[in-house]
């Protein structure tokens, strides 16, 4: 008994250090649980806040992509509004350009017609002082008036030597311009025609033709005008310049009107 006891004591002292190791892993692994738990923990924390984190600039990103396309947009937009402001540019230039063509033209015809004023009223001075011609511009054409009794015998529509003289100084200045169109109209006043004249010219229409294509006639044959820019037209006594009431209203109207018109649509 005493020696079966003695083997038990030993066997538990030499069983007593595997208790103690056993013990002490278990230790350690709660140890390490515990440390591994701390430092998981934190970990879990972080990542669940870059995870937020990476959520917002996700968002952040798609809110950029959506402005930038707008931008983009807008950009495009911007460049054709830019294309249609270039166009109509150029087009403003065009209208400027021939703006200014219009007005350079309309100066230099403007300067020119007032050098033919200013030389027919030189060759026609002394017709022009008695009150014979009178030389204006009307609407942006030159208008000479020549009463009937310097060009016509009373009743006729012949021209007289001192017409012929006279419209051999007007047809000088006429020849040398070549970009207008020359009406000469022929007036009347409204004194029914007499029964001398009536086979002749039935009625003011017939006189006031007839004697607006013998001043055409002589400016083409004598003083070389071209036929293409001239008109003959009559008036008869409906384009007044006076009343027809007065002697002296009546003289005025007997005219012949050479009018030097810009276009042929002018007539």
């Amino acid at each position: 008994m005493p020696q079966r006891r003695k083997r038990t004591e030993v066997s538990v002292r030499k069983s007593a250090p595997n208790y103690l190791i056993g013990a002490l892993v278990l230790l350690l692994l709660g140890s390490g649980v515990g440390l591994f738990l701390g430092v998981i923990r934190p970990l879990k924390q972080e990542l669940k806040v870059s995870q937020e984190n990476l959520w917002v600039a996700g968002k952040d990103a798609q809110e950029c992509e959506e402005k930038q396309f707008q931008v983009e947009s807008e950009n495009q937009e911007m460049k054709k509004y830019i294309q249609s402001l270039e166009v109509d540019n150029k087009d403003l230039q065009k209208t400027y350009d021939w703006l200014a063509a219009e007005v350079k033209r309309k100066m230099d015809a403007l300067e020119a017609l007032k050098q033919t004023q200013a030389e027919l009223n030189q060759k026609l001075e002394r017709e022009v002082r008695r009150g014979e011609i009178l030389i204006k511009e009307i609407r942006g054409n030159l208008v000479v008036d020549v009463t009937d009794r310097i060009l016509f015998d009373s009743g006729e529509a012949e021209l007289n030597e001192q017409g012929q003289e006279v419209l051999k100084k007007v047809g000088e200045t006429l020849k040398q311009i070549s970009d207008k169109v020359i009406q000469v109209g022929g007036h009347t006043d409204s004194l029914p025609i007499s029964d001398r004249l009536k086979n002749e010219f039935p009625s003011n229409w017939e006189l006031s033709t007839a004697r607006a294509s013998q001043v055409v006639r002589f400016l083409q044959e004598k003083a070389k005008v071209p036929g293409n820019r001239l008109v003959a037209s009559g008036f008869a006594q409906f384009r007044p310049v006076a009343s027809n009431a007065t002697r002296r209203g009546r003289r005025l109207n007997r005219r012949i009107e050479i009018v030097l018109l810009s276009k042929v649509e002018d007539l």
